[in-house]
């Protein structure tokens, strides 16, 4: 249920996704090796922001129709309570899904570039132990460390931007489209779009926010932040190391950071960055955790989202550090062949078919959110 202390602020609600968004691109930059994987891959960012808004259209409509209901409220309403389970199931395996692909890139990371010595599993606890306290304490806390989280973020991407600004060289992103094709950078954009999954936090968090909050209006705001933070650590990266060495690494932007020093004090300033990265990446596994946890409550009447969030972290966990999540692996689940067609049905796919549905039944459905509100205000008043 609904309550003060898990309540959200709409600048918190856009940050959740802006932070989500970005721990990707920050992490190992997938849109390098998407069509045309060149220098002119900067051209596919741009595309996917148009991209990412047409795909999240239809949660959006549905989202606005059914403001101030929960998502189980919601998909009961369209689907109705048996039909609506089966499409539940479906965001809580690709939650479950994201958080493990999300932790084995984590630990991935941290094992090539900041602890090559230790285990696996005292990597995984690092980030898991802390995730679990924000997963347990709900929606509320995670909405205000990312206040504190994501803003960072943001001001550290445009601090390596200007720093690097002395060791940029336009040449390694020119001839510009020499080299690439329209159908090559649409193709581009699109991929880069279809990874885009923070529609369903955005869904599933605006539950939180005030009534009076424009939701179009965040979310816009938000993909536009996104965007722009998404370019400022892309075209460095194409600049100063170019797009054939990029490629090469797991973690581009790191790597780039790297290279970046300010003035003669201050060196060493990729520390900032994994500073900066580990909170990011802890705030993500508590999003999609505490996710998982609040649609099961909702679909068991559960009085709290707990137990459920904390299953799904530590089973996902566990299977995470098994033997199977290799690097040779993870690059595959990683790429354009596989992640994309993981988020779309959860993103755009299921969506289209609950717009579709609502429209079908729309003017029993209307009634049906009429009577609901009117009963609502009417026991508000007494």
């Amino acid at each position: 249920m609904y309550s003060k202390k898990n309540s959200i602020t709409a600048s918190q609600l856009v940050l959740l996704i802006v932070g989500s968004a970005l721990i990707f691109p920050y992490t190992f930059l997938p849109v390098l090796e998407t069509p045309p994987a060149n220098q002119d891959v900067w051209a596919c960012v741009i595309l996917a922001i148009v991209y990412i808004i047409l795909l999240s259209l239809p949660l959006l409509i549905i989202l606005n129709k059914f403001r101030g209901f929960n998502v189980v409220e919601i998909f009961n309403m369209i689907f109705g309570k048996i039909l609506s389970k089966f499409f539940l199931c479906i965001w809580l395996l690709f939650f479950i899904a994201c958080h493990i692909a999300c932790l084995i890139m984590m630990i991935i990371f941290i094992k090539i570039y900041v602890m090559p010595s230790s285990p696996e599993w005292g990597i995984m606890l690092f980030l898991v132990v802390p995730a679990a306290y924000g997963i347990y304490k709900g929606a509320g806390v995670i909405g205000r460390l990312s206040l504190f989280i994501v803003p960072l973020i943001i001001f550290s991407v445009l601090i390596f931007f200007v720093f690097s600004i002395p060791d940029m060289k336009l040449e390694l992103i020119q001839p510009i489209f020499a080299d690439s094709t329209f159908a090559d950078i649409n193709a581009g954009g699109m991929l880069t779009a279809a990874r885009y999954s923070e529609i369903v936090i955005f869904f599933i968090f605006s539950y939180y926010v005030p009534k009076k909050t424009k939701l179009y209006k965040s979310f816009f705001i938000g993909v536009a932040i996104f965007g722009v933070c998404f370019l400022l650590i892309l075209l460095p990266v194409l600049l100063v190391l170019g797009s054939s060495v990029a490629k090469l690494q797991w973690n581009p932007y790191f790597v780039f950071s790297r290279q970046i020093e300010a003035y003669d004090f201050l060196r060493r300033m990729h520390s900032i960055n994994l500073l900066l990265w580990v909170p990011m990446s802890i705030l993500k596994l508590m999003i999609f955790n505490y996710m998982f946890g609040h649609i099961l409550k909702g679909m068991f009447n559960s009085k709290t989202h707990r137990y459920f969030s904390m299953s799904s972290l530590i089973i996902g966990s566990v299977i995470a550090v098994l033997p199977f999540a290799s690097m040779p692996f993870v690059h595959y689940i990683r790429s354009d062949e596989i992640f994309p067609f993981i988020v779309l049905p959860s993103t755009l796919i299921v969506p289209l078919i609950m717009l579709i549905t609502y429209l079908i039944r729309k003017k029993k459905l209307e009634r049906k959110i009429n009577k609901i509100k009117k009963e609502n205000n009417n026991s508000a008043s007494e």
